[in-house]
C-alpha cells in the first residue's frame, strides 16, 4: 500500500508538472505572469533553465496548486491570443495604401475622399 500510495502521489505530481511545464513554459514567458504563479504558491522560482529542473519542480510541490496554475495559464494563453491577433491586425493595416481623391460637387471643392474602397470594404468584411 505505500508502494502504491507513493506511485498515486508522484503521478499526481507529473500530471500537474506536466500541465505546469506545457502551459507555463510556452505561454508564460511574461514576468507578470511567474510573479503571479510565486505569489500564488508561496514558492520562488529560479527561471534559469540552468537550474529550473524537473527535480526542482516536484519539490515545489506545485500539484498542490494546480487549480490557480490552470487560471494563470488559462488568462495567459488568452492574452498572448489576443497580442497575436493584434499583432496580425497591425500587420495587415500596415500594408494597405489608402489612395486619396479630390472630391468637387458643381465646381465646389468639398475635400478629399477615398477611392477604390472596395477593396478595403472586402478587407474590413473579412476582419470583422
Amino acid at each position: 500500500n505505500e508502494v502504491w500510495s507513493s506511485l498515486t502521489a508522484g503521478q499526481g505530481q507529473l500530471v500537474a508538472v506536466k500541465a505546469v511545464t506545457r502551459n507555463t513554459l510556452h505561454y508564460l514567458c511574461r514576468p507578470r505572469h511567474w510573479k503571479q504563479l510565486m505569489t500564488l504558491t508561496g514558492q520562488s522560482f529560479d527561471l534559469d533553465p540552468k537550474t529550473f529542473t524537473l527535480a526542482n519542480m516536484f519539490a515545489m510541490q506545485l500539484h498542490k496548486y494546480k487549480d490557480e496554475i490552470a487560471k494563470v495559464t488559462s488568462s495567459a494563453l488568452k492574452e498572448l491570443t489576443i497580442q497575436n491577433e493584434l499583432r496580425k491586425l497591425a500587420d495587415v493595416w500596415k500594408e494597405q495604401k489608402f489612395d486619396l481623391h479630390k472630391y468637387n460637387t458643381n465646381g465646389t471643392d468639398r475635400g478629399w475622399v477615398l477611392k477604390g474602397v472596395e477593396e478595403i470594404t472586402l478587407l474590413l468584411e473579412d476582419m470583422g
